[in-house]
């Protein structure tokens, strides 16, 4: 999986998108399964189980689990593939997890947190 955002001018699209991407609390449960999962893929159906298991609210209807299998095939899954933390292949319901890169943008964001936090309001006004 390559970086599909590289550092400099895209660097703020790359923070951007990764923000995005964690706006989702499936999302972040997906990022949290791939930090857990040892193996470098896991299946589609590995994914949709996880959600629902790791969604307390969710019942294992049927009805329920078609609407997460919509939902990660069309928007989370996608969205993850885009900012690179996993490929996602739709054809094959296979995604190839990269810890390295996970690892990279979480780090990123917290920085860019940490420097928000750091910089905090201008006291000298008051």
């Amino acid at each position: 999986m390559a970086d599909r955002n590289t550092e400099g001018g895209a660097g703020d699209e790359s923070i951007d998108a990764s923000f995005d991407a964690l706006s989702d609390a499936h999302r972040r449960s997906l990022c949290r399964y791939v930090m857990q999962t040892a193996g470098d893929t896991a299946t589609y159906e590995e994914f949709v189980d996880h959600v629902l298991e790791d969604d307390s609210e969710t019942a294992l209807e049927d009805l329920e689990r078609q609407t997460v299998e919509l939902e990660l095939r069309h928007t989370h899954l996608p969205k993850l593939d885009a900012v690179g933390v996993v490929d996602y292949d739709p054809q094959g319901e296979t995604v190839r997890v990269d810890h390295e890169t996970l690892t990279d943008r979480l780090e990123r964001v917290r920085s860019t947190v940490d420097d928000l936090q750091e910089a905090g309001p201008d006291r000298d006004d008051e």
